[in-house]
């Protein structure tokens, strides 16, 4: 029998070859030591493996336990407070601020436009005579005719 595949033999340290197929590698690894060696050799190296990778107990698993961090809350509700007070004293402040009683303009001028002739509605406007009538908010008022 010429001797076993590397691949054969790993399939023979996982146990995932048939019965009979288990029975001939043992028959051969019991002639030829060539192939002994090597699954001496794939074993250590197999079970190194597992052990890195825990795979050697299935039954001891630990899954660790989720703790949400009460800090974490802590800080939420912190920042939700420093937030919301930051919001109603920038608002606090527009209201004190801002000035929302506009006195009334002691400068004020108003400007009354009245045509003192006829118009001619065929007639530039430039070309019509007009008065403009000023009003300085105080009483004091000035004509100025335009002709």
């Amino acid at each position: 029998m010429t001797c076993i595949s590397n691949k054969k033999i790993q399939k023979y340290i996982d146990s995932e070859i048939s019965t009979t197929e288990k029975t001939a590698i043992e028959k051969h690894l019991s002639e030829c030591d060539n192939c002994t060696q090597k699954l001496n050799s794939m074993t250590k190296l197999s079970a190194n493996a597992k052990l890195i990778i825990g795979a050697l107990d299935r039954n001891n698993i630990e899954i660790p336990t989720f703790n949400y961090s009460k800090t974490h809350n802590k800080k939420s509700k912190i920042k939700y407070i420093i937030y919301s007070l930051s919001a109603a004293c920038i608002i606090f402040f527009i209201f004190i601020f801002v000035d929302k009683k506009q006195e009334p303009c002691t400068e004020a001028y108003s400007i009354v436009q009245s045509i003192t002739w006829e118009a001619d509605a065929n007639q530039p406007f430039i070309n019509q005579n007009f008065a403009i009538e000023i009003n300085d908010g105080m009483g004091n008022n000035s004509i100025i005719y335009i002709e």
